[in-house]
C-alpha cells in the first residue's frame, strides 16, 4: 500500500522535484522504522530527501553522500563530480542512524564507496576528467583521498586506480594547473626522491614523457603506492632523460641543468665511471676565442661543442698554439673562473676531458 502511494509519474529518474512541504516524508520514515519494514521493498522508490529540493530513489548505483564529517570545500568537489547530498535535516535525525538505511547513504570516509559512486555516475568519466579544480581544491581532495587510502585494504584499491587517475588532482612538475592522469596517453614519471628542487628544469621530451610534482606528501603517497608510477633513480635520470638532450635546449637552460648536474656528478661518477665518458662526448659547452673565455663572454653565434673538443686556455703554452680569432676555448660562464662558483664549471671540464696539449689528430 505505501509502495503503491508513492509510486512517481517520473519512476525511471533517480531524483524528482519535491515541495517545500516535507513534513509527510519524515513521517513516513518515522513509520518506517517503526515497523521495521525491509527497506530492500522499496529500492525503486523516492525516498531519501535530498539538498537540492528532491525526493531521490532509495537505491541507485550512484548512492548518495551523507554531510557527515566533511568540509564545505570538499562537499563542494563531490558537487562537482555530480555527487549528491542528503538534506541536512535528514542527515542529523535519528532516521539516517537507523542501521537499514546505512548502507544507501555514503560517508565521506568511506573512501572505496565515494570512488564508487563517481564511477556510477551516467556521464563516467567526463563527470571527471572535464571537471576543472582550483589549486586549493586539487590539494583537499587529494589530503582526503590519501588520508582513508591508507586505511584501505591495497586489493580493494585496485579496482578503483582508473578512477583515481581521472581526478584532476596531480601537477606536472614546473606546470602550476591540476591536471588528470587520463584519458591522455602518456608516459609518467617521478623525479629522484630528493631532487625535486634541485635538479633544474626538465628537458626530457613531453611527447616521450612527463614528470609529476610530489612536493605534497599525500600525493606522493597516492602516486607511488597506489597508482605505482615510477620514481626514477637518480643515476638513471641523469644519464637517460637529461645528458642525452642537453644539447637541443637554449643556453640558458643548458647552463641551469649542467649548474645541477655539476653539484652531483662526483656521486654519479661513484656509480658509474663510466658517465666521464659519455659527458665528455655530449655536446653541451658554449665555444669562443681566448679572449671570450678569459672574460666569460659568449659569442654573437653559439656553437656548442664536446668538453673533449675543447683547449684549456690556462695553459698558456696551448694557448700560444692558436690564432686570436680562433675558436677552441670555453666561453661563457665555462670559461676561466673568476670565483669559486664559476670555478665549478671550468674544473668539471677538465675532469670531462677538457685537452692540455695537441694531438696529431688537432
Amino acid at each position: 500500500m505505501i509502495k503503491c502511494s508513492l509510486k512517481s509519474e517520473d519512476a525511471d529518474s533517480e531524483e524528482i522535484q519535491i515541495l517545500n512541504h516535507r513534513e509527510w516524508i519524515y513521517k513516513l520514515w518515522d513509520n518506517l522504522k517503526y515497523r521495521n519494514w525491509d527497506l530492500t521493498k522499496f529500492k525503486d522508490v523516492h525516498l531519501i530527501p535530498t539538498n537540492r529540493s528532491t525526493l531521490r530513489k532509495l537505491n541507485t548505483p550512484k548512492k548518495i553522500f551523507s554531510n557527515e564529517n566533511i568540509s564545505i570545500n570538499l562537499r563542494h568537489i563531490f558537487e562537482k563530480f555530480g555527487g549528491v547530498f542528503v538534506e541536512h535535516e535528514f542527515d542529523v535525525g535519528r532516521i539516517s542512524r537507523w542501521n537499514k538505511i546505512t548502507s544507501y547513504i555514503i560517508k565521506p570516509d568511506d573512501i572505496i564507496s565515494v570512488l564508487g559512486s563517481f564511477r556510477a555516475d551516467t556521464s563516467y568519466p567526463r563527470n571527471l576528467s572535464q571537471t576543472t579544480l582550483q589549486t586549493y581544491e586539487a590539494s583537499t581532495l587529494a589530503n582526503h583521498l590519501s588520508n582513508h587510502l591508507r586505511l584501505v585494504n591495497k586489493v580493494q584499491i585496485m579496482n578503483y586506480i582508473e578512477v583515481i587517475k581521472y581526478l584532476s588532482i596531480f601537477f606536472e612538475v614546473d606546470h602550476d594547473s591540476p591536471i588528470s592522469l587520463l584519458p591522455e596517453n602518456t608516459n609518467w614519471y617521478l623525479l629522484p626522491r630528493n631532487e625535486e628542487n634541485t635538479c633544474g628544469k626538465i628537458i626530457y621530451p613531453r611527447n616521450m614523457g612527463k614528470f609529476l610534482n610530489t612536493s605534497s606528501q599525500n600525493l606522493s603517497y597516492i602516486l607511488e603506492d597506489i597508482i605505482k608510477i615510477t620514481r626514477l633513480d637518480s643515476y638513471v635520470y641523469w644519464q637517460k632523460y637529461v645528458i642525452p638532450y642537453l644539447g637541443s635546449q637554449q643556453q640558458a637552460v643548458i647552463d641551469k641543468v649542467v649548474d645541477s648536474l655539476f653539484d652531483r656528478l662526483p656521486f654519479l661518477l661513484d656509480h658509474d665511471v663510466n658517465l666521464k665518458d659519455v659527458l665528455g662526448r655530449t655536446s653541451f659547452v658554449p665555444v669562443g676565442t681566448y679572449k671570450m673565455s678569459q672574460q666569460q663572454e659568449m659569442p654573437a653565434r653559439v656553437k656548442l661543442v664536446k668538453p673533449t673538443e675543447l683547449f684549456d686556455p690556462e695553459d698558456m703554452t696551448v694557448v700560444g698554439l692558436f690564432f686570436e680569432e680562433e675558436q677552441v676555448f670555453p666561453a661563457g660562464r665555462y670559461g676561466i673562473p673568476r670565483n669559486k662558483f664559476s670555478n665549478k664549471f671550468f674544473s668539471n671540464l677538465k675532469l670531462l676531458g677538457m685537452k692540455s696539449d695537441l694531438s696529431s689528430n688537432d
